[in-house]
């Protein structure tokens, strides 16, 4: 785990969450022992007594087998990946949540924003940050990262994305409009956005108990929806970075 962490993770995008989930994996009990005697044992049993989340552990067995594919192609140890005969928990189902213009105002509202007045809180950069990705299919970290370097007349560029791509992503009527009001860039931090998306969602959940279960990301999934039926497939996939 060291050697991957000093060696790889500081060139990855996730390299915060890889750092913080090594460091909780390294205090697990077969941590202790030579990477070639973890056992697949050893695995199911971590995962089956960890009380996460299903994805979580598929998240964290999948860094572990990161850990050992360096070991072995990068240090050219003789190893074999636990991971493999393990038993995990199944994948999740994929998500089909959207969102109704109804929920999408609800949300707006709960973030003390009036559209299109300047924004004063941040919470009202994270009501337009909404609006935003529902305009464009873009990722809560894709949002995050714009700045005035970013902003185009008719698209927003962007250096490198989740897949380690450059992506242009052009810009509708409205998210044109959006930035106008935001010609730096929306100056929050994804942890930020997240934290205060789910502190108005859940305070537009006391009078509509649907929305608590609304994730920023289903904003992505909902502005696909809707660009499909103005875009072509390959013309949809290049907007959104799908690959």
């Amino acid at each position: 785990m060291d050697a991957y962490e000093r060696d790889v993770v500081p060139h990855k995008r996730g390299a915060r969450w890889e750092e913080i989930r090594l460091r909780k994996l390294r205090k697990l009990p077969f941590a202790a022992k030579p990477a070639s005697q973890v056992t697949p044992a050893d695995i199911t049993a971590w995962a089956q007594s960890s009380g996460l989340a299903p994805a979580s552990i598929r998240r964290e067995a999948s860094l572990i087998g990161s850990v050992y594919s360096y070991a072995r192609r990068g240090l050219q140890w003789d190893v074999t990946s636990p991971i493999r005969d393990a038993v995990l928990p199944p994948p999740p189902k994929a998500r089909t949540q959207r969102l109704s213009d109804e929920q999408i105002d609800a949300l707006v509202a709960a973030c003390g924003y009036e559209r299109w007045e300047p924004p004063q809180i941040a919470l009202h950069r994270v009501a337009l940050a909404l609006l935003f990705a529902v305009e464009t299919a873009m990722r809560a970290g894709e949002i995050c990262s714009i700045t005035a370097a970013s902003i185009h007349k008719r698209h927003v560029h962007l250096p490198q994305t989740k897949n380690g791509d450059a992506r242009d992503v052009p810009l509708s009527a409205q998210a044109r409009e959006i930035l106008e009001l935001l010609p730096d860039g929306f100056g929050l931090t994804p942890g930020v956005l997240d934290a205060l998306f789910r502190r108005a969602r859940d305070a537009a959940a006391t009078r509509d108990p649907e929305l608590a279960k609304i994730h920023f990301h289903d904003s992505r999934r909902e502005a696909a929806t809707r660009l499909a039926k103005k875009l072509d497939v390959m013309e949809l996939a290049r907007m959104g970075g799908w690959r």
